[in-house]
């Protein structure tokens, strides 16, 4: 279930207690959640916190950090104990010790039920909120979570757990989350079933299979040992204790241990709950360890979902949304005529090609931009050809402005101008370049995903391709790198749902016009290993100026939709014709920018727009002692 603006507003302004240190257990104040989070990120206990982090460890480390104040981010409590909450939040907060910070804060921030996250007071650690569906069976929840959150602290469990104030000026604020609704009941403690020779379990569930007709035989073998196998789990037979036999009974000739491997460990992975649930009577009936009740029919018929298959039922309210309202379609570009070419998908890896020096890295940068200015949008840029960094900031201000920064240019902006628009555009770009190491791929991607963490980015741009480190060790053809490559940045585009764009430059060989001297634009085949591109790129955008060489003064540009993988959604293959204006350096489409309308109404303020994407207060404007 995802959230709805007006939702997150209640939910930030629901009530919880907060004690003055951990030594208080009976005089709490009460805040909202949102007053919580506001003193953490604006450091009402810097001070203290910052002391913990340098002391490290020790007596002293402790004293200190049990002085701080307590939140308990569950509800109000009358004291700080379980049986005497007041009114619930719905809210549980994890606590993951001793981890790498920025590998969790991604794996946090990527997480569809994370409301927030931030830095512990000791600086090893990261704390989470999730909303849950019914607070009440908070435990329940929680030991549901153990399973689904990766190193979680398991003694965070009860509901009046204390939650140490932190002190994070980057803390991460979800603009959207789903509901937790999963939950574990413990009912019993499954013990495992020790098998000997003399124990007859595993004998009587292979006897008792065969006499239903089941058999292993040429085209049921994978069948027969699955269902063998999860029989055996339900009756708490561990899986080494299992594979000997069944090593013995089924492998040999074309039936292998690899196979059979295969099909213990899914079995084992995929429905860890059912283990120990089923046994037998003394007539030799089949039930429930619980219930029992006879589950003669549904032993070896689990209920689990297969890990990473995507069942259509669970995805189907999504889809009918769609069918009622529409699919949604990619985001503008604002260029009327490029929306029709192209439009912006998160997810997506969006090529963009075109002959060197002749602007397609300047046209997409001002795309960029326009989604900045028109809708706040936050971009990390490695573009080592931009590079002094002064010369990519003057050229999006230029753009910005409409005048040039540089004292030359008879069109220079004033300096207050020029500072106005340095403010605005100072948290929308972030330019990388390494200092000390090899841009490899790993390099580029893990700078990109603190410029996530920090400043909460929703695009990447690498330019250009070639730009990127090669081991050239490796001995890889040109399409066996791109394979690769394509694979990692498919994969981080997806789990961090960010905008892609990787600027390419084609190989030597693009053909002339004989007569007028100009290049032909190039096809995605002009790239090494073009054919790689093709398959694995979701967009192929060609940038290019047909009159460069025979007319350098016609800015005319062709922007070329060459590969538009969702052209129902996203803008169908064809061209888009743009002019580009030297003196206010932005691109017309059809004689139209939309920053001519207003240069001043198109920059949005980061503050409203932040306000905007999180439509709930998170401040620490209000009074307590502490």
């Amino acid at each position: 279930m995802e959230i709805q603006k007006d939702h997150m507003k209640k939910l930030f302004e629901r009530e919880i207690s907060i004690y003055e240190s951990l030594y208080d257990v009976d005089s709490s104040h009460v805040i909202t959640v949102g007053q919580a989070l506001g003193r953490i990120k604006k450091g009402k206990s810097k001070d203290k916190v910052e002391q913990i982090r340098r002391l490290g460890s020790g007596k002293e480390r402790d004293s200190v950090k049990k002085s701080l104040p307590s939140p308990l981010f569950s509800g109000v409590f009358k004291s700080r104990n379980d049986n005497n909450i007041i009114s619930y939040t719905g809210l549980i907060c994890l606590d993951f010790d001793h981890c790498k910070i920025v590998d969790k804060m991604s794996e946090l921030k990527r997480n569809k039920y994370v409301i927030a996250c931030w830095v512990s007071p000791s600086g090893n650690g990261v704390k989470a909120l999730v909303e849950v569906s019914q607070p009440e069976r908070h435990l329940q929840h929680f030991d549901s979570m153990l399973e689904d959150f990766k190193d979680l602290d398991p003694t965070g469990r009860n509901l009046s757990r204390v939650c140490f104030e932190s002190y994070d000026p980057d803390m991460y604020i979800a603009r959207k989350w789903e509901v937790y609704d999963r939950m574990i009941e413990k009912v019993y403690d499954a013990v495992p079933v020790k098998v000997t020779t003399e124990n007859s379990i595993y004998e009587k569930l292979k006897k008792w299979m065969i006499n239903k007709g089941e058999g292993f035989f040429e085209g049921n073998r994978n069948n027969f040992v699955f269902k063998l196998a999860c029989g055996c789990l339900r009756f708490g037979l561990s899986k080494e204790e299992i594979r000997t036999p069944m090593i013995g009974n089924f492998c040999g000739g074309s039936f292998t241990v690899k196979e059979l491997d295969i099909i213990i460990n899914s079995v084992y992975r995929n429905y860890a709950s059912d283990f120990g649930t089923a046994e037998f009577t003394d007539d030799d009936r089949l039930i429930h360890t619980v219930t029992r009740e006879s589950i003669e029919q549904q032993l070896e018929s689990l209920d689990g979902p297969l890990e990473d298959v995507i069942y259509l039922n669970d995805i189907f309210p999504d889809m009918l949304k769609d069918f009622h309202s529409g699919n949604q379609k990619g985001e503008t570009t604002h260029f009327p005529g490029i929306d029709e070419r192209f439009r912006w998908c998160r997810g997506e890896i969006t090529i963009v090609g075109g002959i060197g020096n002749f602007g397609k890295s300047t046209m997409m940068l001002q795309l960029m931009l326009m989604k900045s200015l028109m809708d706040g949008y936050k971009w990390a840029v490695f573009s080592p050809e931009q590079y002094p960094p002064k010369f990519f900031y003057n050229q999006l201000i230029h753009a910005m402005v409409g005048k040039s920064p540089y004292k030359h240019h008879h069109n220079q902006m004033s300096e207050d101008e020029y500072r106005k628009a340095a403010e605005k555009l100072n948290d929308k770009f972030y330019f990388i370049y390494p200092e000390k190491e090899m841009p490899s791929q790993e390099y580029i991607n893990r700078k990109f995903v603190e410029a996530m963490i920090k400043h909460n980015i929703d695009g990447c741009m690498i330019d250009p391709f070639n730009a990127i480190y090669r081991d050239r060790r490796n001995n890889l053809r040109d399409d066996q790198f791109l394979e690769d490559f394509f694979r990692v940045q498919k994969k981080f585009a997806l789990e961090n749902n960010v905008y892609m764009v990787i600027v390419a430059h084609p190989n030597s060989s693009i053909q002339k016009d004989e007569r007028t001297g100009d290049y032909k634009c190039p096809r995605v085949y002009d790239f090494a290993g073009g054919a790689m591109w093709n398959n694995k790129a979701d967009n192929i955008i060609m940038f290019h100026r047909p009159y460069y060489n025979s007319q350098p003064q016609d800015s005319t540009s062709q922007f070329i939709s060459q590969k538009i993988k969702k052209k129902e959604l996203n803008g169908t293959t064809g061209e888009c014709i743009l002019t580009y204006n030297v003196m206010n350096g932005r691109f017309y489409d059809d004689d139209i920018n939309p920053l001519d309308c207003d240069k001043h109404e198109y920059v949005v303020d980061s503050q409203a727009m932040r306000q905007a994407r999180m439509p709930y207060a998170v401040d620490d404007d209000f009074d307590i002692p502490f």
